[in-house]
């Protein structure tokens, strides 16, 4: 199916837009027809990563957008639907480390998924009233297992799931496509929620 028709027939549904913002506007080339399509939609989930943002485990930030001048770029991309959209500072590199040491996406699931059963929001606190949470995330991760996810561990309870559920099937765009919005994507598949990428609108 062609892009256009793809647009077409996700109007007044949700999108979910990640990182589209001043400090990465170097990499967007596709701001002003991204925000006439977010024109069109019914709910827009604004994920950014500002100054406020990333407090969890003092991860802090990498950006100084603020939300005005975030919402200005918006606009001056030509948006102007603001009463479809909930806006979340969700900082950055919760799940990266991970990511970024070749970890695999299911490990990575399976990890996310036992932290919220376990009600823990780092993986470094799993299994901490076992004899040895050592030896125990190493039997749970099994071939993946490296001593440095104890000191490098993963986080989760950035992002409402109550949300991410509420936009369950919405499309996804922004970036970056590896790193925060495959943050996001991983996150949201641990409890299946989904979403379909929208190639033109990513960076």
């Amino acid at each position: 199916m062609r892009i256009q028709e793809i647009l077409t027939e996700s109007r007044y549904n949700s999108t979910i837009v990640v990182d589209v913002q001043p400090a990465y506007s170097g990499a967007i080339n596709f701001a002003p027809e991204l925000m006439s399509f977010l024109n069109t939609q019914k709910r827009i989930l604004m994920l950014v990563n500002g100054v406020n943002g990333g407090s969890l485990a003092g991860i802090g930030y990498v950006t100084s957008d603020t939300i005005p001048a975030i919402k200005k770029y918006w606009e001056n991309n030509g948006f102007t639907n603001w009463e479809a959209v909930t806006l979340v500072e969700k900082g950055f590199g919760y799940l990266r480390n991970w990511m970024d040491m070749g970890i695999s996406e299911n490990t990575i699931i399976r990890t996310i998924r036992e932290m919220y059963s376990q009600r823990v929001s780092g993986s470094n606190e799993l299994f901490k009233n076992s004899d040895d949470p050592e030896l125990e995330l190493d039997n749970f991760v099994g071939s993946d297992f490296d001593e440095y996810m104890l000191d490098d561990p993963i986080y989760v309870k950035w992002m409402s799931l109550k949300i991410l559920k509420q936009f369950s099937g919405s499309y996804i765009a922004g970036g970056g496509k590896d790193e925060c919005l495959k943050e996001v994507e991983i996150l949201m598949s641990a409890f299946n929620i989904k979403s379909t990428r929208i190639s033109k609108f990513l960076y």
